[in-house]
């Protein structure tokens, strides 16, 4: 291009139109002529950075093309699933589908009635309707749960506590000055009564 008249609306009608590959095109060939332009205004400095700004919508428009678009994001699916459920078997990948949902089930209900599950030695699985996951692990999963519930409670504790001691310093902090101002208003007292 020679100009850079227009290229905004060009752009925004190839992007409407889902053209981004031509989009991408555009905005190349303009950085390229503010490249030329820079060479011949001899700024280094501005070539340089219009050429590889150039480069990196060269490469954004390679990755657009419908051809190349499609087995990468195929290759990016396969590769997040590979690493998702690596070394899993089709079993342990349902049976850790079964033990998050069962885990969302039970971080809905109050810490009471978990702690009666875990205690009362009865059927968990038919009363908190769940299927496909053995007594054992709902039980471990209800404790595991308790466990979290216990500590996420003794760190707010513990959190209010340093509120509360942050408070007090600053109450001590302001006693202590209080008496100081006290202590030099008297001895200033004494001093001008004589």
């Amino acid at each position: 291009m020679e100009t850079n008249v227009g290229v905004e609306e060009a752009a925004k009608i190839l992007e409407s139109q889902g053209l981004s590959e031509y989009r991408f095109n555009l905005f190349r060939s303009c950085l390229l002529r503010e490249c030329y332009s820079a060479i011949e205004e001899g700024d280094a400095l501005r070539a340089a950075y219009a050429a590889h700004q150039a480069d990196i919508f060269k490469e954004y428009s390679l990755i657009e093309h419908h051809h190349l678009k499609e087995i990468i994001w195929l290759g990016y699916g396969c590769y997040a699933d590979l690493t998702k459920n690596e070394g899993m078997t089709e079993q342990s990948a349902k049976e850790r589908k079964l033990i998050k949902g069962t885990i969302e089930k039970i971080r809905t209900f109050d810490t009471e009635y978990l702690y009666a599950l875990a205690k009362d030695g009865s059927d968990v699985a038919s009363r908190l309707t769940i299927s496909g996951v053995s007594e054992n692990t709902l039980r471990a999963l209800i404790d595991h749960e308790l466990e979290r519930r216990e500590k996420d409670r003794e760190e707010n504790i513990k959190k209010e506590e340093i509120k509360i001691k942050k408070a007090a310093n600053s109450i001590k902090l302001w006693g202590f000055l209080f008496t100081l101002a006290n202590g030099l208003i008297l001895a200033f007292y004494k001093n001008w009564i004589g």
